[in-house]
């Protein structure tokens, strides 16, 4: 899952982890959604809040299903930078997509979920 590249090949993977974000956002935290669509710059806020590394006032409350390793300068891999915590998967807090929006990282510009936002685009 974070083996996104930047072949011409992975557009499509990359636009299928775009839309489920904004999908996952708008169905299960839509406070959220509503701010996101509003500023589309807060990605910048989510992203650095799936890796560890801001927290923003607006994700107070929200948790991930996975807490940071001991050393995060010693992390090379996406998918080394939680280890599971095993929460709830009933709980509406959980920001079950961290993940994806750690594998994003660096694959897509911040203003990239505009287009989702936009009631014009086709």
């Amino acid at each position: 899952p974070s083996d996104l590249g930047d072949g011409e090949g992975d557009r499509g993977e990359i636009e299928m982890r775009k839309l489920l974000l904004v999908a996952y956002v708008h169905q299960f935290h839509h406070s959220l959604y509503v701010l996101w669509q509003a500023n589309p710059s807060l990605y910048h806020a989510i992203e650095g809040w799936c890796r560890y590394e801001a927290q923003d006032d607006i994700l107070k409350g929200l948790v991930l299903p996975a807490e940071p390793p001991e050393d995060l300068d010693a992390v090379t891999e996406p998918e080394d930078l939680g280890v599971s915590m095993f929460p709830d998967p009933t709980a509406a807090n959980v920001f079950w997509v961290g993940s994806i929006v750690r594998d994003l990282h660096e694959q897509v510009p911040l203003d990239a979920f505009a287009p989702y936002f936009d009631p014009r685009t086709p």
